[in-house]
């Protein structure tokens, strides 16, 4: 998969199972505004190439909803992984910035703090795994068809 970005980006490896079949495939963008489109266009492309059916608009909005926090925060570099597992395709986005994304409830006249708020909406699971220094981002859409568990995550009720 050759992918050209306004950004400067690299491809990290994808992984392969025992049975040949792709376990996770990576990119790394540098904290610019351009990196959500980046971001976008590596998942766009990746899912066609891991054949996962998931709802194409909703990974667009989550992923650059995730990496857009992660650059405000200053997060030099940002990770984006994408992993088939269980019917559901896992998205991760991890960098090294020390803020934390939170969970708001901005009012009507607010013009930011809703990127969580959509990921909680839309993923049928989602959290936040903290280490020193960053953190990891990730959430999981069903694929189209399968049966999704109960969802979850820091804001949901499950």
């Amino acid at each position: 998969m050759v992918m050209t970005m306004a950004t400067r980006s690299r491809m990290t490896s994808s992984h392969r199972s025992g049975n040949g079949a792709v376990r996770r495939c990576s990119i790394v963008v540098d904290s610019t505004p351009a990196a959500a489109r980046c971001a976008r266009r590596f998942a766009e492309a990746t899912v066609d190439f891991l054949d996962t059916r998931v709802d194409a608009r909703d990974l667009a909005l989550l992923i650059s909803e995730i990496v857009a926090n992660a650059v405000h925060l200053d997060s030099g570099s940002v990770e984006v992984s994408l992993s088939p597992v269980d019917h559901r395709l896992r998205v991760e986005v991890r960098d090294h910035g020390v803020g934390m994304p939170e969970l708001l409830d901005p009012g009507a006249d607010e013009v930011s703090g809703r990127g969580l708020l959509i990921v909680d909406r839309l993923a049928d699971r989602w959290g936040i795994d903290q280490f020193l220094p960053g953190k990891i981002v990730w959430f999981e859409l069903a694929e189209r068809g399968s049966h999704s568990p109960e969802r979850s995550g820091p804001g949901s009720a499950g």
